[in-house]
């Protein structure tokens, strides 16, 4: 066997080695080697050296025959090597060498690259090319000359190859299985890479997944019990190497998917037939079905373990009339069972004994509801369910089921869920539902739908001959009202009211006021208690309404929302201003929504006045400067009504008087409440009385003059607490 070794510039390896055996017995075998110089080169002690002829002692035997001057060798025994000796990559297998003539005639060229020496005629080139290289691999080539004046030293230059794609793939490819989605991959580069690796190309059944500039990657997502092929290929900036050999692994069991296409069907009245497709995802190899059937009445369970090549099964369980079963199939691997399938089957049906359980309603909006219930029980259904029966109907004073007989057609649904469209905002519905089977309806439940979120509020309006005037057409002066108190709100509101929204409307006379009470329902975008602050700022104008053809003007233009009644001053704050109260109006909300402030204009503001101004004038007589007796105003208040807030009981005998329920329940245990205020009187009063000489007609003892007249009370007792 032979060995060559001749390299570049390494004297000792320029050899050939001849290997020999000899086999001596079953234990012992002899080698030998025999080391032989190359061509060109001979044996010196253990090294082999070129051979030239007739070269100096200070020369340089570089190569077979090339004698040249090493590079440290003195000037004055050599010359200079040629100049500007380049060595360039011309591909990722070639290289070549170039350099500038001597200016002394040279006779001779000598080029060595990878220990051989190339003999170049000055006269013909000075440039020589080297192929079939290795790509990305370090080379050294040396320039020398013989002149007519001797050898001249040796000139190198070194050069590495381009890069080119790897010749060969990544090494020693490792694939292992983490779980039952997940793999790893490991390897090492490839022998040959001609380049810088940039990076690695995983694939996954021929088909590239990712790119990493590492040796090892985890890849997740597969399915249990699945075969991945992996391989792996490297990539310089040239481009992509071959690909390496597969390896396959599969990854891990677990328990399988539910089956496919479970039936279950009534062979009789104790045989079930069972039937079912194999999972589509097995996730294993399996090894059978789990079948149970569940007695849904008394709960008693048959559990069946069937072979994984059988389908199908009948069971005999002894059906009775209107007993639910439950089958359940599942399948199994070595890992565990998988998850369950479930049907439902029935004995004879018969209509619904009961009806929908839970049954709820809402108001979504004024002209929208909806009701709700839950899903029927079997027991119940005593079959299979068809459809719902649903109806609705307004009703008065809340009464469900309603008392007249029901002309609204029902209405057939597949769902637990039915919106009711078109309500009126002003009115309550009554709704039912039943169930139904192939057999029939069952019994209906009723459920009332509240109304929508809403504000009462109540307004007084200049009318003579109030009560003869509304007799007359009633309905078409509520929706008048309403027209103008839609339009009103709408001023101020910068949005859409209509006059649908003000419902519930109702009509009294007090003399020569008429009092217009009604409900401000909430509208899909601003709430009633925003709408109500938008009519009290209209109001506030004494505007004008128009209802049967007549003009009417709203009552006490300075009415506004109650407003909290003052705090004592505390830490030396100033005390508050003592102004008299505005009359506000009392409100009363649905229970979807707290108490909202309402507008109501104080009316008779002329006939108030007219009797404050002549229990004045007896005060001066001298009724104020003897006593302060507790008086009972001509206003007498005999219904009652009670605060809500204080606690307190007032009473009243007419709708005109509900106006002052709030301000004048002084009694009520509150902090400084605010007495009432009587539009314009109070102010006129003081200026025609203030020049007498009676303390007790200052502004305070007129104000509370006037208390005591209308409440029946002591006001220098109470007015102090409540101013």
């Amino acid at each position: 066997m032979l060995s060559y070794s001749c390299g570049l510039f390494d004297w000792s390896r320029c050899y050939r080695v001849t290997y020999s055996s000899h086999f001596v017995d079953r234990s012992h075998t002899l080698y030998h080697s025999e080391r032989t110089c190359c061509e060109g080169y001979s044996m010196n002690g253990d090294q082999c050296s070129p051979i030239c002829n007739d070269c100096p002692d200070s020369h340089l035997c570089l190569a077979p025959n090339a004698c040249v001057c090493p590079e440290w060798s003195p000037t004055d025994d050599c010359s200079e090597p040629p100049q500007n000796i380049t060595l360039t990559a011309t591909g990722s297998d070639e290289l070549e060498i170039s350099w500038v003539p001597l200016l002394h005639g040279a006779t001779l060229y000598f080029v060595i690259f990878e220990g051989e020496t190339h003999y170049v005629d000055p006269t013909s080139s000075l440039h020589m090319a080297f192929e079939s290289l290795t790509p990305y691999t370090s080379y050294n080539c040396c320039v020398a000359a013989n002149t007519t004046s001797g050898p001249t030293r040796l000139g190198c230059a070194t050069r590495t190859t381009l890069q080119s794609v790897p010749e060969d793939a990544p090494q020693e490819l490792l694939v292992a299985t983490l779980n039952s989605t997940a793999i790893s991959v490991q390897w090492e580069p490839p022998l040959t890479p001609n380049g810088i690796i940039i990076f690695y190309t995983v694939y996954i059944n021929d088909c590239p997944v990712l790119n990493v500039s590492n040796h090892s990657c985890l890849l997740d997502g597969f399915s249990p019990y699945e075969v991945v092929n992996v391989s792996v290929s490297a990539s310089t900036k040239i481009g992509e190497g071959p690909q390496s050999e597969q390896r396959s692994e599969t990854t891990h069991e677990t328990v399988p998917g539910p089956v496919e296409k479970l039936e279950v069907t009534a062979l009789s009245d104790e045989v079930l037939h069972v039937s079912w497709d194999p999972p589509v995802t097995p996730n294993g190899v399996l090894t059978g079905y789990h079948v149970v059937v569940t007695n849904l009445i008394d709960s008693t369970k048959i559990i069946y373990e069937i072979p994984p090549r059988v389908h199908e099964w009948n069971i005999s369980v002894g059906i009775g009339p209107y007993i639910r079963y439950e089958v359940t199939v599942r399948a199994s691997t070595s890992v565990g069972i998988g998850d369950s399938v479930h049907r439902f089957i029935y004995s004879r049906e018969g209509a619904p004994h009961s009806p929908p359980p839970s049954t709820t309603t809402t108001r979504s909006s004024a002209t929208t509801g909806s009701v709700e219930w839950d899903e029927m029980s079997w027991e119940d259904l005593r079959g299979w369910l068809v459809s719902y029966e649903i109806g609705y109907q307004s009703v008065r004073s809340g009464q469900c089921p309603p008392s007249d007989s029901i002309t609204n057609d029902t209405v057939s649904v597949d769902q637990e869920m039915f919106e009711v469209t078109g309500l009126d905002p002003g009115l309550q519905y009554c709704v039912w539902v039943a169930g139904r089977t192939s057999p029939g309806v069952g019994p209906f439940s009723y459920t009332l739908i509240p109304w929508y979120t809403s504000s009462e509020f109540m307004v007084a309006l200049e009318k003579a001959n109030c009560t003869e005037w509304i007799a007359k057409d009633q309905v078409k002066i509520l929706k008048d009202l309403a027209r103008d108190i839609s339009r009103g709100i709408e001023l101020f509101c910068s949005c859409s009211f209509p006059s649908e929204y003000v419902g519930d409307g109702k009509l009294a006379c007090e003399k020569q006021t008429l009092i217009y009470s009604g409900r401000i329902v909430s509208t899909s975008d601003r709430n009633s208690t925003d709408l109500l602050k938008d009519l009290i700022k209209w109001a506030s104008g004494a505007p004008t309404v128009i209802a049967n053809g007549e003009e009417l003007k709203i009552v006490g233009n300075k009415s506004q929302p109650t407003k909290e009644p003052p705090k004592a001053p505390t830490n030396g704050e100033e005390e508050p201003s003592k102004e008299p109260p505005r009359v506000v109006p009392i409100v009363t909300d649905t229970p979807q929504e707290s108490s909202n402030p309402a507008l109501l204009v104080g009316p008779a503001v002329g006939g108030v006045a007219l009797l404050a101004i002549v229990l004045l004038v007896a005060v001066i007589i001298g009724a104020i400067l003897y006593h302060r007796q507790k008086k009972k105003s001509s206003i007498v208040f005999s219904s009652t009504s009670t605060d809500r807030q204080a606690g307190c009981t007032l009473t009243s005998t007419s709708p005109l008087a509900k106006l002052y329920e709030e301000p004048i329940g002084a009694k009520c245990v509150r902090e400084k409440e605010p007495l009432p205020e009587l539009p314009n009187m109070h102010e006129n009063l003081y200026e025609s009385l203030k020049e007498t000489d009676d303390p007790a007609l200052d502004e305070t003892g007129l104000h509370n003059s006037l208390y005591e007249d209308i409440t029946g009370t002591d006001g220098g007792e109470e007015s102090e607490d409540l101013m």
